[in-house]
């Protein structure tokens, strides 16, 4: 069921938390004094950001699911924070990158090319702590979308309202833009064989003024993988990309998309996590 493994998913504390400390709101709040770990391993340019309400905490990452095993990263000083602050780490390719307030603090020494599986760690001190997982800095589908889209799970998910009987107009954008180096991913849930055609995918400078039936018609700021054809601007600018979206025997029912733009400015997408190189 799409519903049961999107809560399966869903980033949140783990359920197991130790002595001393107290979860609730489905695992999304924690308070009182001690160590706990997220629910999974951040996947690849996934934030996990806090919101600290009261008292104050420290935020790590670790390869252990349950303290003290594993090997841990953190800055070379510990990254705390009191109330009212907002932390967030994040595994990225160049390393493992902290974030309080929205300000970039930096890559853990010694944790570029990490690539065993890594949960969040939160440490609560001070005695009694509050803390919430911040959903501000999560990724989801911005409330402007083709006539042709419905959004559902808090706008996580997107579905098309009559996919045997139309086809375009069903363009849908993140809510904010992309840091570099972050990875935006979709998991396919469902697909419908009935057209010749599957999914469009790439970046845009800025929204439309209006939505366009499909990626291919914007003509401005506009960079995507059409099938195998890389286009700019509504112009092939390669052939032959190592992914091909229209490719039924490629991309399946439930394998995951991944879009990200380098620091370096080239514009890479992502198939079940495999980088297929710059378009």
């Amino acid at each position: 069921d799409e519903d049961q493994r999107e809560e399966t998913e869903k980033l949140t504390f783990s359920p197991a938390a130790p002595f001393g400390v107290q979860i609730s709101d489905g695992a999304t709040r924690a308070s009182g004094q001690g160590e706990l770990l997220s629910n999974r391993p951040l996947r690849l340019g996934e934030p996990f950001a806090l919101l600290v309400v009261s008292g104050s905490v420290q935020l790590s990452v670790t390869t252990g699911t349950g303290p003290p095993s594993g090997r841990s990263w953190s800055l070379s000083e510990p990254v705390r924070a009191g109330p009212g602050t907002s932390l967030s780490v994040c595994v990225r390719r160049d390393g493992v990158r902290f974030a309080r307030n929205d300000e970039d603090l930096g890559a853990a020494p010694n944790s570029a090319g990490v690539s065993a599986p890594l949960y969040a760690r939160v440490l609560l001190l001070d005695g009694e702590a509050l803390i919430r997982l911040d959903a501000c800095y999560l990724h989801y589908f911005h409330e402007r979308h083709g006539r042709n889209v419905a959004l559902l799970n808090n706008k996580r998910t997107a579905r098309r309202t009559n996919p045997s009987a139309e086809f375009n107009d069903a363009v849908c954008l993140s809510a904010r833009p992309l840091l570099e180096d972050e990875i935006f991913e979709i998991r396919i849930d469902h697909l419908v064989d009935r057209w010749s055609g599957s999914l469009e995918a790439g970046v845009i400078a800025a929204p439309p003024s209006q939505f366009p039936t499909t990626l291919t018609d914007i003509r401005q700021d506009c960079w995507l993988l059409s099938g195998s054809t890389v286009m700019r601007d509504g112009a092939t600018v390669r052939t032959g990309y190592p992914l091909d979206l229209d490719d039924p025997a490629v991309v399946r029912r439930g394998d995951r998309i991944g879009i990200c733009v380098k620091a370096s400015g080239e514009l890479h997408f992502y198939h079940n996590d495999a980088d297929m190189g710059p378009a």
